[in-house]
């Protein structure tokens, strides 16, 4: 828009199915769902000086779900407003976001927010340490809208100038909405190895490692899932920008 002020802004398409094989193994009394979600978000950017800029953000999130063993299809709508402040220097970055969730049919709101901070210790490895709390579609036991609590923790080195190597890991603590009482934990990990194969495609390998643990009145649950796995990606230029095919 100008040299100052900026619209950014995106759309996310999702698509997730879950079976008692791949999520539930043999707990009878976990119900999982399948979800397809919308995502659409937006809003101006304006940069207060050459390091800090602010930005009003907006977020709206649609999706339909069902149980993963069938059944009738419902929907929800997570809908956030949220103020950025970002700060920018060579070696790292520093944003801070908070405002306002609202989420449909249930009609409640709550508070969300994020604090990230990404560093670079040395010219090839980049540190990022991120602590948010969002609302996000629940798969797991309960649908619609649950609170996500995380903490995450990751880092990526360039061993050259085509290929990397990550990892990382997290702690979640999803609480169901608008029952806070009832909630699960998710511990995560993951590892990767990025190869550049040209400019545009990037072959990846990956390890993933996922720990549910949830204690209801009416449920004991824990599962943990490995999953090993290769990804090509394929990045598409056009117009000044890219589209990506995995």
């Amino acid at each position: 828009m100008s040299r100052d002020v900026a619209l950014e802004g995106g759309y996310t398409f999702g698509l997730r199915r879950v079976t008692r094989g791949t999520d539930g193994g043999d707990v009878t009394a976990a119900t999982f769902f399948n979800t397809m979600t919308h995502t659409w978000f937006g809003g101006p950017r304006y940069n207060l000086t050459r390091n800090d800029s602010v930005a009003a953000l907006y977020r709206q999130t649609f999706f339909t779900q069902e149980r993963s063993e069938g059944g009738r299809t419902f929907s929800s709508n997570i809908i956030t407003l949220e103020g950025d402040y970002t700060k920018v220097f060579p070696e790292w970055t520093f944003t801070v976001r908070g405002g306002v969730t609202f989420v449909e049919p249930v009609g409640r709101t709550l508070p969300s927010g994020s604090i990230r901070v990404t560093t670079k210790p040395e010219r090839d490895t980049v540190l990022d340490l991120t602590l948010s709390r969002e609302a996000k579609p629940s798969f797991f036991l309960q649908g619609g809208a649950r609170i996500n609590n995380r903490a995450q923790a990751s880092i990526r080195h360039r061993i050259y100038e085509r290929l990397s190597i990550s990892g990382s890991g997290g702690y979640a603590l999803s609480q169901f909405f608008p029952n806070t009482d009832s909630q699960f934990q998710i511990i995560t990990g993951a590892s990767r190895l990025e190869y550049m194969v040209t400019r545009n495609i990037r072959g990846e390998l990956f390890y993933l490692f996922t720990h549910t643990d949830a204690e209801t009145t009416a449920l004991e649950y824990q599962v943990s899932r490995h999953q090993v796995g290769f990804m090509l990606s394929v990045m598409l230029e056009s117009l000044g920008e890219s589209i990506g095919f995995e």
